[in-house]
């Protein structure tokens, strides 16, 4: 089991954040003239802070919006967790498209087959490209006239700005309903 070694200072004063999320060690030097002190984040073995103090405000004070800024990045991260955990509201026969490239843009098209809280089993559909510009122009899906046999399995998820697909390379979304753009020159 590994140790995490920490450098407390003989003689210190302790503080701890209220959840746990930190701890400063309160020591004096020369002779107690001046005030120092040593803090650590969690369980960390590495100091987030070592510094000295003209006096015990100025410390309490620092101390005090440490511990406040530890306090609101727990809650911001369990606030991006309970958001990426939200479930999908993806439902059957729903179109997901996939834009990717990087000196083009590839439009895939998918249709969802089954659902989960979490997961989308998509296949692949045909799509219709018209060229309107030099090898370039709209793509739209054809629901039902599938592709491929492969059924694939994706995480997904909601979130403020919509469903959300994980793919190899990127992310996709719900179909608006809206063309959208592909290129094929690369």
């Amino acid at each position: 089991m590994n140790t995490v070694y920490r450098y407390i200072p003989k003689d210190s004063q302790t503080i701890e954040h209220p959840q746990g999320l930190g701890v400063v060690f309160v020591y004096g030097r020369n002779g107690g003239e001046k005030i120092c002190a040593i803090a650590y984040r969690g369980k960390a073995g590495r100091a987030a802070w070592n510094y000295s103090f003209q006096n015990r405000e100025r410390l309490d004070k620092h101390t005090r919006e440490w511990f406040e800024s530890l306090t609101s990045w727990q809650q911001r991260k369990a606030e991006w967790k309970a958001e990426r955990n939200k479930p999908h509201t993806l439902q059957l026969a729903d179109i997901v498209s996939n834009s990717w490239g990087y000196d083009q843009t590839n439009v895939d098209w998918y249709q969802v087959v089954k659902t989960t809280e979490h997961f989308v089993w998509l296949r692949e559909i045909a799509a219709e490209v018209k060229e309107t510009s030099f090898m370039s122009g709209p793509s739209t899906p054809k629901p039902g006239q599938f592709a491929s046999e492969e059924i694939t399995k994706h995480k997904a998820s909601s979130s403020e700005y919509g469903n959300s697909v994980c793919f190899e390379h990127g992310s996709g979304s719900k179909w608006d309903g809206r063309p959208m753009h592909c290129s094929w020159y690369a």
